[in-house]
C-alpha cells in the first residue's frame, strides 16, 4: 500500500502540472512561438483547443481515481492471500467473497466428474489454508465505473469498516467518471465537454477528487496493517 500512496502522489503532481499549463493558456493568454519561422512566430491557443484542454482534464482524473482504487483493492486480496489465514478466522464478508469466486465454477455446467473435483480442491484449500480472493475484480464492475458509489459499495463487500468513508461527500467523482465516460464512448465532443467548465470549477473538482481518493487510501492502508479482515 506505501507504494500505491506514493504513486498516487506522483500523478497528482502530474495533474498539477497539467492544470497549471492550462491555467497559463486560459487565463494568462499563453501563446505558442515558433522560433524557426521566419514569420509569424506567436501563435495564440484558440478558444477551441482551450475547451479540449480543459476536458481532457476530466481522463487525467479518472484515470487517476480508476487506477489508485483498483490497486488498493488488489493490495488488500494480494495481503488477505499471503497471510496464509484460515477460513475460520476470515470475516464473513471475505468468506463470502471467496466463496463466491469458487462457485462460479458451477455456473458453466461442468461434467459430473469435474464438479467432484473441484469441491475436491476446495477442500483441500480449506485444509491447507491456501484461500485465493480473486485480483482480477471483474465481478465487480470497476473499469469505467468508479465514483462515490461504487468506492462505497466496495468497501462494503470487502467488509471494512469505515462510517467516514460511507457518509463522506463524493460528488465530484460522479461529475468526472460521468463526464470521462461521455469522452470515451463519443457521447460528446472534448470542445463541447470543455465548453461547459470554467478552468476554477475544474480546479475546484481536481481538489475535491484529491483530497477524497488520498482519504480513501489512508483508510484502506490503516486498516490493512492492522489486519482488519481477521474475525
Amino acid at each position: 500500500m506505501e507504494n500505491i500512496i506514493l504513486e498516487f502522489t506522483e500523478r497528482t503532481k502530474e495533474i498539477d502540472r497539467y492544470f497549471s499549463f492550462v491555467e497559463n493558456v486560459i487565463k494568462d493568454e499563453a501563446s505558442l512561438y515558433f522560433k524557426d519561422r521566419k514569420r509569424r512566430k506567436v501563435k495564440k491557443i484558440d478558444g477551441e483547443i482551450q475547451k479540449i484542454l480543459k476536458a481532457n482534464s476530466f481522463i487525467l482524473l479518472y484515470n487517476l481515481i480508476e487506477s489508485s482504487f483498483k490497486s488498493t483493492l488488489e493490495s488488500l486480496c494480494d495481503e488477505i492471500n499471503n497471510s496464509e489465514t484460515s477460513y475460520d478466522n476470515l470475516i464473513p464478508e471475505v468468506k463470502k467473497m471467496w466463496l463466491e469466486y469458487e462457485s462460479e465454477y458451477f455456473t458453466k455446467k461442468p461434467k459430473q466428474s469435474k464438479k467432484l473435483d473441484h469441491v475436491y480442491s476446495i477442500i483441500n484449500d480449506l485444509t491447507n489454508y491456501v484461500l485465493t480472493i480473486p485480483r482480477t475484480l471483474d465481478g465487480i464492475g470497476i473499469s469505467g465505473n468508479v465514483d462515490g458509489k461504487k468506492i462505497k459499495e466496495c468497501v462494503k463487500a470487502y467488509g471494512l469498516t469505515s462510517k467516514a468513508i460511507m457518509t463522506k461527500p463524493a460528488g465530484k467523482l460522479l461529475t468526472v467518471k460521468t463526464q470521462r465516460n461521455n469522452l470515451a464512448h463519443g457521447d460528446v465532443s472534448f470542445s463541447d465537454c470543455g465548453r461547459n467548465y470554467t478552468f476554477d470549477e475544474l480546479s475546484e473538482i481536481k481538489k475535491e477528487v484529491f483530497s477524497y481518493m488520498k482519504f480513501v487510501l489512508n483508510v484502506f492502508n490503516k486498516n490493512i496493517k492492522r489486519k482488519y479482515y481477521l474475525q
